[in-house]
C-alpha cells in the first residue's frame, strides 16, 4: 500500500508518506502521523487476488489515542483448468501444445501464450482476473492423434477454476500383407505405390513403402475417413506382378489389414533327344519368343542373343520365372541330324506356379526314323 498526506483539508495529490507491506495476517500499522488528511490505496497484489484499486481516504485529529482502521477487500482471481484427452477411451494425452489469449489478442503466461499438458493431460491458468475471456486454441497434437484446432473460449470466474475439456480424435491405420499365393508365405522386398484418394503421395518417400521381412508394411497417423489406394509397383523375382490397385477407408484408432497375393512365375524345360537311341543331344540352338514376338530374357533378366538359346550336356534348356504364351522355335540343330519341320516350331502356356516339359526329337541324318502314333490324335507312342 501507499499512504500520502494531504495536508489539512481533503483533495487529491499529496506528498507520499511511505510505502506498506502486509504481514501474515494480512494488516500492517503506521504511527507518528500528524494531525490532517491522507489517502491510502492498494498498488500491489500478492498475485492471486485482485487489486482493490479504489482508494480511501482518513482524518487524523492528532489527539491522544486517535486510531483510525481501513479494511480493502481483494476479490481472489480464477484459474482455467485444460483438459487434454483422447476421443476414443477419454485416456489423458501429454506433451499436446496450445496457445492461449485473452478476447483482445493478448498472451497469456510467461511463454508467449504457450502451454503443454503434462503427463495427467492437463495443464492450468491460473492468476486471471475475474470476467476475463480466454481463448484457448491447440497447436500441435500428440504422435497419432488427429489436430483438434478450433478454438475454445472460457470466461473466468472470481476464485473459481473452470474445466475446459479438450478431446483428440485417434488417428488410423493400414497393415499391408504380401503374401505367395501358392504357400501364403509371406514375400520381401515388394513395391507399393500408396496416395490418397485426391492423388496426393503418403508417407515420408513419395508414397514408396517396400515390404519388409515379413512381407508386410504399416502406414500409420492417417486421418480417419481418408480413402488411401495401394497398388503393388514391382514385384520380387519369381513372382507375377499384381498392379490392380485396392482401396480402403481409414477409421479411427483402427488397424486394416490388406492383403495381396502374389502368383509364382512358372518355367519352361525343353528336352532334345535322338529319335531313336533317345540321347540327349547338346548344342541344339532354339529361338524362344513371346506370343507378341518380344524374346525371352535369361537367367539375371537380361536378354538373350535374339532369345537365343542352346541345349546342355544332358539336352536340356531351363527358363525359371516365365509365364504367358511362349513360342519355341528350333534354329540350328547339331551335326549328323536333321530338323523335324512338323515340330520346328511349337506354341506353348507356362501358368503361374507351373513348369511346361516340351520333348523335341532330332532325327539321324541318313537313318530311317520310324514314328508310332495314335492314327486318330497323331499322339505319338513310346
Amino acid at each position: 500500500f501507499r499512504i500520502r498526506y494531504l495536508g489539512g483539508t481533503s483533495g487529491t495529490g499529496g506528498t507520499v508518506i511511505g510505502t506498506y507491506v502486509t504481514s501474515e495476517n494480512g494488516s500492517f500499522t503506521v504511527t507518528g502521523l500528524k494531525a490532517g488528511y491522507y489517502i491510502c490505496e492498494e498498488v500491489e497484489s500478492d498475485g492471486a487476488h485482485v487489486i482493490d484499486s479504489a482508494p480511501q481516504s482518513f482524518y487524523i485529529s492528532g489527539e491522544d489515542q486517535d486510531i483510525v482502521t481501513l479494511y480493502f477487500g481483494n476479490a481472489p482471481k480464477g484459474a482455467v483448468l485444460v483438459k487434454k484427452v483422447s476421443a476414443s477411451d477419454n485416456s489423458p494425452l501429454s506433451d499436446v501444445e496450445f496457445f492461449v489469449t485473452t478476447a483482445d489478442g493478448a498472451v497469456v503466461g510467461d511463454a508467449n501464450g504457450k502451454f503443454v499438458t503434462d503427463s495427467a493431460g492437463s495443464f492450468l491458468v491460473e492468476g486471471i482476473e475475474p470476467g476475463t475471456t480466454l481463448v484457448i486454441k491447440e497447436t500441435r497434437a500428440k504422435p497419432g492423434y488427429l489436430l483438434d484446432d478450433t478454438p475454445q473460449t472460457v470466461q473466468v470466474k472470481e476464485g473459481q477454476t473452470v474445466t475446459v475439456e479438450f478431446r483428440n480424435q485417434p488417428k488410423g491405420g493400414v497393415l499391408v500383407k504380401k503374401v505367395d499365393a501358392a504357400t501364403n508365405e509371406p514375400i520381401s522386398d515388394v513395391e507399393f505405390l500408396v496416395t490418397d484418394s485426391d492423388g496426393n503421395f503418403i508417407g515420408n518417400a513419395n508414397g514408396k513403402f517396400i515390404t519388409d521381412s515379413a512381407g508386410t508394411f504399416t502406414i500409420t497417423d492417417i486421418a480417419p475417413g481418408t480413402t488411401l489406394i495401394i497398388k503393388e509397383t514391382r514385384a520380387k523375382d519369381g513372382y507375377l506382378l499384381d498392379d490392380t490397385p485396392q482401396t480402403v477407408k481409414v477409421k479411427s484408432n483402427e488397424m486394416i489389414t490388406l492383403e495381396f497375393r502374389n502368383q509364382p512365375l512358372g518355367g519352361l524345360r525343353i528336352i532334345k533327344l535322338d529319335s531313336v537311341t533317345k540321347k540327349p543331344l547338346e548344342g541344339v540352338q532354339f529361338r524362344i519368343t513371346y506370343s507378341d514376338g518380344s524374346f525371352v530374357a535369361d537367367e539375371g533378366g537380361k536378354l538373350s542373343s535374339n532369345g537365343l538359346y542352346m541345349t546342355d550336356a544332358n539336352g536340356e534348356i531351363l527358363i525359371r520365372d516365365i509365364v504367358g504364351t511362349l513360342v519355341v522355335t528350333e534354329v540350328k540343330t547339331i551335326p549328323g541330324y536333321t530338323i523335324d519341320e512338323a515340330t520346328r516350331s511349337q506354341t506353348i502356356v507356362v501358368n503361374p506356379d507351373d513348369l511346361q516339359t516340351l520333348i523335341v526329337y532330332n532325327v539321324p541324318a541318313g537313318g530311317l526314323q520310324i514314328i508310332k502314333s495314335d492314327e486318330d490324335t497323331g499322339e505319338r507312342l513310346r
